[in-house]
């Protein structure tokens, strides 16, 4: 699959993770190397019902480039680390809605990184669970900067 096709659909990206869990080989090393080798900023997120601040479960080394953090301080946190004053908060009920539909979600928004700067950013997002219970779904996006 080529970087184009991977970057119009997160999905894909969950369709070579899954035949990687597959064929047995160690995931964690393996996740690591597909998603740093994505041409773009990834982060995989969990939903939360109490906060409407998804959990960050996973960043590829290209996010935390765009956004000047370690990975480390960002596994764990939420997305609301990326908020500030131009944040623009329908966008983000916009996306849960579109979400919740089980749509592929593309969204323009400003985001700011570690150092408070504001960067416009179109975010793609789509839902997606290991299992069909809802309680494991999990949400990919795509960071694109657009300056």
């Amino acid at each position: 699959m080529t970087s184009p096709q991977l970057l119009s659909d997160p999905r894909s990206l969950i369709e070579a993770i899954f035949d990687i869990v597959r064929s047995q080989v160690s995931s964690s090393v393996i996740i690591d190397r597909i998603f740093d080798n994505v041409p773009a900023p990834v982060i995989i997120t969990k939903p939360s019902v109490q906060n409407q601040w998804p959990k960050i479960l996973y960043v590829n080394r290209h996010f935390c480039t765009l956004y000047d953090y370690p990975r480390k301080v960002l596994i764990g946190s939420t997305t609301q680390t990326f908020s500030g004053e131009a944040t623009d908060f329908s966008r983000v009920s916009e996306m849960r809605n579109e979400l919740n539909a089980d749509k592929v979600c593309r969204v323009p928004m400003t985001t700011y990184n570690s150092k408070g700067i504001a960067q416009s950013v179109r975010i793609d997002i789509s839902r997606f669970a290991l299992e069909p219970d809802p309680a494991v779904d999990l949400w990919i996006a795509l960071h694109v900067p657009l300056d």
